[in-house]
């Protein structure tokens, strides 16, 4: 009975990350979305057990302390079937962290806690924080091969959640229900406290805040509204927000470490 029920958990699982496959390489750039908002994961692009996604939405004081990385060090293993570009990119990445931040993503030696880097045909996703052991991280060969989707993940990796589920944020965004896919809307759910926001203002350049048009069921109707500004561009995926670099600074204690800051 156990092996059935393993046989028919794996199976589902297959079945689930494929058409997460089939939905992603659907994407192109004159989309209203970004790549990483097309899943059916957890916030649509984290990879969660169900302890971790009440800790998330709960935003567990003692858990948000408890999944950071020690130091700032994350040791990666990239293990997908990347290209020469595909490389060039996750590097650009890594450097962005690199340049304005003293998160340092680095090559696996024998660290016992990484991430692995795949490019299974399973859409834009990563598991969140500092899990303990072999982690995992994908990039589905192309559509998640920009360096802003890139630079997304790895933040997810790092420990950070999505913007737009703040705890804050009716204060700032209108969240139009009934043009969200029945399916979404779980996604768009706040968190209840504000341990991981570090009085950092809600910010609508993150690069972790989801489009206008994500998971809408019109797509040429917002399911994200500014409420500051209507017209404001949310959703980017070019670059760390200066409010991003001053939350990982602030959450990584960056000012008590040596690193080269570029603004």
């Amino acid at each position: 009975m156990y092996h059935q029920n393993w046989h028919n958990m794996t199976s589902n699982k297959k079945t689930r990350n494929k058409k997460q496959g089939l939905r992603t390489a659907q994407w192109t750039e004159k989309m209203n979305v970004n790549p990483d908002e097309l899943g059916d994961y957890f916030e649509g692009d984290i990879m969660a057990t169900n302890d971790i996604k009440r800790n998330v939405l709960s935003d567990d004081c003692e858990y948000a302390n408890w999944h950071w990385w020690s130091d700032g060090v994350i040791p990666i293993v990239v293990d997908g079937d990347f290209d020469e570009k595909g490389h060039e990119h996750i590097q650009q990445a890594i450097n962005e962290f690199k340049k304005r931040t003293c998160i340092e993503f680095k090559d696996r030696t024998d660290e016992d806690n990484y991430v692995k880097i795949s490019s299974d045909y399973s859409g834009c996703w990563s598991e969140i924080g500092r899990k303990g052991g072999e982690q995992k991280m994908n990039l589905q060969i192309p559509e998640c091969l920009g360096k802003g989707v890139i630079i997304h993940q790895l933040m997810h990796a790092a420990g950070f959640s999505h913007e737009h589920t703040r705890s804050d944020r009716d204060n700032y965004v209108e969240i139009n229900w009934e043009n969200i896919q029945e399916g979404a809307k779980r996604n768009f759910k706040k968190t209840e406290l504000n341990c991981s926001d570090f009085d950092i203002p809600y910010d609508y350049d993150s690069i972790m805040h989801s489009s206008a048009y994500a998971g809408a069921v019109h797509d040429h109707v917002k399911t994200i509204i500014p409420l500051k500004d209507p017209n404001v561009k949310i959703g980017q995926r070019e670059r760390l927000s200066d409010l991003d670099v001053m939350k990982i600074n602030v959450m990584y204690n960056c000012s008590s470490m040596s690193y080269n800051q570029v603004m």
